[in-house]
């Protein structure tokens, strides 16, 4: 009877034991997933983003969530271009203003270039300053010499947005490299979209840190602890 009751024991044990290890190892792969997959802290190096971003601000990017839309503030990976040019490469972080289908406009008066997208004038309080065509950045592809020399012929460039591609610019114009400079960006170079540029960004960046060191501790853990893992404790009865 007292051996039954102890099997009885040791199986209820057992059973609470896996549940707890399971749900304690799901919590830990879910911490770890989002801290290294989904959401991911960055550090703004330069001003091509001022006012919005800051040199050396912290944001928070998420990643492969969902697709950019027009007005996302992006990092990209330049990475190709930066080489093709004999620069080192670099990720960029830029402001989305078209993406695939959107027919953009430059408009060129009194100097300044004024925006427009599928035939509305864009208003985009986050600027520096006004756009000027002596500000923008030099053409270095075949696709952005195109668009600056219909500028210079015409006052007017129309730009369609492949679909897959994105149109993007940097908030402080007059100081940006961008798809002005470098022609569209593929939506594969996408790295992350910002959703954190917030105070707290840097806050949220040692919560990150601190889920990816909780999924590490506490797999190794239960590798070592749990029923199923490498180290297995004996059970132990009172008689």
């Amino acid at each position: 009877m007292i051996e039954a009751r102890r099997h009885l024991t040791s199986v209820y044990y057992r059973v609470v034991h896996t549940i707890a290890a399971l749900a304690a190892g799901a919590v830990c792969v879910l911490l770890f997933s989002a801290s290294v997959w989904f959401y991911s802290p960055c550090e703004i190096l330069g001003v091509s983003m001022v006012p919005t971003l800051s040199d050396r601000q912290i944001i928070v990017m998420e990643q492969g969530l969902r697709a950019p839309r027009n007005g996302d503030i992006v990092v990209v990976d330049m990475s190709a271009y930066l080489r093709s040019i004999g620069r080192n490469p670099e990720n960029y972080v830029k402001r989305v203003i078209g993406t695939g289908g959107d027919e953009l406009t430059l408009t060129e008066r009194g100097g300044l270039i004024f925006l427009a997208r599928n035939g509305e004038e864009l208003t985009e309080p986050y600027l520096a300053e006004a756009m000027t065509k002596a500000g923008m950045p030099a053409p270095f592809t075949e696709t952005a010499r195109g668009w600056r020399d219909e500028l210079d012929r015409t006052g007017t460039a129309k730009i369609v947005v492949p679909e897959g591609s994105l149109f993007v610019l940097g908030d402080n114009r007059n100081n940006s490299g961008d798809s002005r400079e470098f022609g569209f960006v593929d939506e594969t170079q996408l790295v992350g979209i910002c959703c954190d540029r917030s105070p707290l960004a840097m806050h949220s960046s040692w919560i990150l840190s601190a889920m990816k060191a909780i999924g590490v501790i506490g797999t190794l853990l239960l590798l070592f602890f749990g029923d199923t893992g490498i180290y297995q404790g004996e059970n132990i009865y009172e008689d």
